[in-house]
C-alpha cells in the first residue's frame, strides 16, 4: 500500500508542477479551468472503477474473453468519459464532434 500512496503524491505533484509551468509559460490560463478538468476526470475515474467493478463480474479462462472484457471495459468507459466531457464542456465537446 504504500507504493500506491507513494504514486499517488508523486502524481498530484507531478500535476500541480505541470499546471503551474503551463498556466506560468504557455497558456496563461487560470488554475481554477486546470483544477476543475483533473477534479472531473479524477472523480470519472472513480465512478467507472465501481461501475465496473459493481457490473462486471470478470470471469476470465482464455485470451479471448480476456480480449473481450477488455473490449467492453473500453466501451463503456468511453461512453462514460464522452457524457462527462458533454455534460461539463459542451462547446468545446461539440467543437471537436462539429455538432452545430
Amino acid at each position: 500500500i504504500g507504493i500506491a500512496i507513494g504514486t499517488l503524491v508523486s502524481m498530484i505533484y507531478r500535476m500541480a508542477a505541470h499546471i503551474y509551468y503551463v498556466k506560468k509559460n504557455i497558456l496563461f490560463r487560470d488554475y481554477k479551468k486546470s483544477i476543475k478538468a483533473g477534479a472531473i476526470f479524477f472523480g470519472l475515474e472513480f465512478v467507472c472503477y465501481f461501475a465496473l467493478t459493481g457490473l462486471l463480474k470478470y470471469n476470465i479462462d482464455s485470451y479471448l474473453s480476456f480480449f473481450g472484457y477488455g473490449v467492453l471495459t473500453f466501451c463503456i468507459v468511453s461512453a462514460l468519459t464522452a457524457l462527462v466531457s458533454f455534460i461539463f464542456y459542451r462547446k468545446e465537446t461539440k467543437y471537436l464532434l462539429k455538432i452545430r
